[in-house]
């Protein structure tokens, strides 16, 4: 990460656009601005970078009713994420495959929140 006096950069190298570098802001602030606390969809797809994404989120100060996480296949952070989201009260409910990219998505829901 790199930072300046508008927030935080990432730079990283993507195979068809080359050298990429995006700003970054945490969802808490997102969600914060807009005076949200209930997120009904959020979708991570990080190039195994899942967990620190997760991680980074107080998933106990907002009610996020489902995540879906997408995997490069054979991948093991899926593990990780399914077993942290598991002991913040998610369930795994369905999986993508086939996808021509090798890629499986995971849908997670709260019960407590559908």
């Amino acid at each position: 990460f790199q930072s300046n006096s508008t927030g935080s950069r990432r730079e990283f190298h993507d195979d068809i656009e080359g050298h990429v570098t995006t700003p970054c802001l945490w969802l808490e602030t997102i969600l914060e601005a807009l005076g949200r606390r209930t997120v009904d969809l959020l979708s991570v797809d990080a190039r195994d970078q899942e967990m620190d994404i997760l991680q980074a989120i107080p998933l106990s100060n907002y009610s996020i009713r489902v995540i879906t996480v997408e995997f490069v296949e054979g991948s093991e952070s899926d593990s990780s994420v399914m077993k942290y989201l598991m002991n913040n009260g998610y369930h795994a409910n369905h999986q993508f495959v086939n996808h021509p990219l090798h890629r499986n998505d995971l849908v997670f829901t709260r019960e407590d929140l559908a």
